[in-house]
């Protein structure tokens, strides 16, 4: 059996540490007005520990299939569930992955941690999973953590609900099911999918889950272009409510990126050589970084008509967070000693914060492969910057919040009661 790379990101898009079994040798199918940078910002270029299994588990490790069913009524084995929109889980939810190795190094599987925060805030694994090596999981949305994980003869879709400890079994797929995220409505899944025997590009489909029947695909498979070479990794992205999607399709040293109009099938892409991973979308516009080898690099945003704008010139781990004056752009000096939020319209430094000692701005779950979702005052999850130690989210370990309107991080418990 040969064996393809998985990839993780560490400091440009893509960076491969350990190896999985596979067909071939790649995983997604072939192929100025500067932010105002302080002067305190100057240190070594620092890169993203690579994630490794946590100790200390307060759950039972387990398969996911021993987690009881969600009373749901299901329709053609979809599950249906009410069209009221729901919101987050009161507790918040979170989750993290982390791969297993065997003892000769090779990727063995993934081990994932599902909770809810306790009333002090602090994540508490509920449940422990042990999943295939070609796994994955986002979000939470609405309280609702997608999982895939695929063994080698099928894809199986899932999503944990942490409220209610259960398991909504969505769909089994003979296709490589990649990746898949959850629409805010709770009711839309896309999906990237890759041909079982060849990995070749299927593109993105979409699942309505209030509907029988299977998924149709709303965007063909991208195209070969030579100036980024084969695909390693693609990941999906929603804006903020949810009317497109962003897909991001990562080589070795640059990404391309897509994005979708569901409604109506208008499709642009942005495909220059100089555009890194996406960090998120804010008033409609993406914002990314430049194709750099590591960190400290600059964050981008794509403007409807003309060349990318840079936004700040040199940033470690950078997120987008809302407030209650609009989105910001929070960004990680390159020392790891300050988080600052940006103005995305003018680049201007707004706030200030001082990180604790091995505290880290927690990046988008594809970087740190955790997730988090805390409920705000009105009901609906906050889109937060936060902060972790050594920049991910794990069961026990403190979370600081980095409010956009607030001039230091603040304790999550101060921020959810």
């Amino acid at each position: 059996m040969r064996r393809l790379p998985l990839v993780m990101r560490i400091g440009g898009p893509v960076l491969a540490i350990a190896m999985l079994p596979g067909a071939v040798s790649s995983l997604d199918g072939a192929a100025q007005e500067p932010g105002t940078v302080p002067p305190s910002w100057t240190g070594p270029v620092t890169r993203d520990a690579a994630p490794s299994v946590a100790g200390g588990l307060s759950a039972v490790v387990g398969p996911l299939s021993g987690l009881p069913a969600c009373d749901v009524a299901t329709a053609s084995g979809l599950p249906l569930p009410t069209r009221a929109p729901r919101g987050p889980d009161p507790a918040g939810s979170w989750w993290r992955l982390d791969p297993i190795l065997d003892e000769s190094g090779w990727l063995a599987g993934q081990r994932l941690h599902v909770g809810r925060l306790t009333a002090s805030g602090i994540p508490h694994a509920q449940h422990v999973f042990d999943l295939p090596a070609e796994s994955f999981a986002a979000g939470p949305v609405a309280g609702r953590i997608v999982v895939g994980a695929d063994d080698g003869s099928t894809s199986t879709l899932s999503m944990v609900d942490t409220g209610r400890s259960c398991r909504i079994e969505v769909a089994t797929e003979p296709d490589i099911v990649r990746r898949a995220i959850l629409a805010p409505d709770g009711q839309t899944v896309f999906e990237f999918r890759l041909a079982r025997a060849s990995r070749a590009d299927l593109g993105i489909w979409r699942r309505d889950l209030t509907e029988p029947g299977g998924a149709a695909q709303v965007l063909g498979p991208l195209e070969d272009d030579e100036r980024f070479g084969p695909t390693w990794t693609t990941e999906l992205v929603l804006d903020g409510g949810g009317e497109r999607l962003l897909v991001e399709s990562c080589g070795e040293r640059a990404c391309r990126l897509r994005i979708l109009d569901p409604a109506t099938g208008a499709v642009t892409l942005h495909a220059e050589p100089g555009l890194g991973e996406l960090v998120g979308v804010a008033a409609g516009r993406p914002f990314l970084r430049a194709a750099c080898p590591g960190l400290p690099c600059p964050v981008l945003v794509l403007e409807e008509a003309g060349e990318p704008r840079i936004v700040v010139e040199a940033a470690g781990s950078a997120v987008l967070a809302d407030g209650p004056d609009g989105t910001r752009l929070l960004v990680e000096s390159p020392d790891g000693r300050h988080v600052l939020a940006i103005d995305t319209a003018s680049g201007a430094v707004m706030r200030s914060a001082v990180l604790d000692p091995g505290m880290r701005l927690v990046p988008a779950p594809s970087r740190s492969l955790s997730g988090v979702e805390i409920p705000a005052a009105s009901g609906h999850a906050a889109r937060s910057g936060m902060a972790a130690p050594d920049g991910r989210i794990g069961d026990g370990t403190p979370l600081r919040v980095l409010d956009p309107a607030l001039p230091a991080l603040s304790d999550l418990e101060e921020v959810i009661r």
